[in-house]
C-alpha cells in the first residue's frame, strides 16, 4: 500500500504575518533578505524568477531604477516573459539595496546577479528556500 502524505496548500500571508517575518530579518545579510522579501512578496515572483534577477533588470548606469522590470521568460513559469511596473516605494528601496550593495563592495555590472550569495553568486533556489524558512521559523509562522 502506498502511503499518501496529506498536501498542504499555500496562503496569503496576514499583514502582521508579514510583519512578524520582516521584524526577524538579521545577520551579515540582513539588507539582501529583507529586499529578497520585500521584492518577492511585493512583485509576486517566483522563487526562481527572484535569484534570477540581474542588476540590468532593475538599474541603468545612470543611477536610475526602472519604471518596470521585464521577466525574462526563461526564468519564468511557462516560459512566459512578463512585465511588472515598479511603484515608487519599491523603486525607492532598490535605489537603497543598490546604494548598499556598491558601498559593500558588490558589483553593480550589468550581468551581476541581485541578489548574490556568500560566494558573490547567483542565490540557489535551495538557499533563498533555507533562508526563508528559518526566517519563518524564527517569526513562529509555519
Amino acid at each position: 500500500m502506498v502511503e499518501r502524505r496529506k498536501m498542504t496548500t499555500t496562503r496569503a500571508l496576514e499583514d502582521w504575518e508579514i510583519q512578524k517575518i520582516f521584524s526577524c530579518v538579521n545577520g551579515t545579510n540582513a539588507k539582501r533578505n529583507e529586499m529578497l522579501l520585500l521584492v518577492g512578496i511585493g512583485m509576486a515572483l517566483r522563487a526562481t524568477e527572484l535569484i534570477s534577477l540581474k542588476v540590468s533588470d532593475i538599474y541603468q548606469d545612470d543611477d536610475y531604477v526602472k519604471t518596470h522590470v521585464t521577466i525574462r521568460g526563461e526564468t519564468a513559469k511557462y516560459g512566459k516573459g512578463r512585465s511588472i511596473r515598479l511603484g515608487e516605494g519599491m523603486r525607492k528601496a532598490l535605489a537603497e539595496f543598490l546604494k548598499w550593495k556598491r558601498s559593500n563592495g558588490e558589483s553593480l555590472d550589468v550581468s551581476a546577479a541581485l541578489f548574490v550569495s556568500q560566494k558573490g553568486e547567483h542565490l540557489t533556489r535551495e538557499a533563498l528556500f533555507l533562508l526563508i524558512k528559518k526566517i519563518f521559523f524564527s517569526a513562529g509562522i509555519d
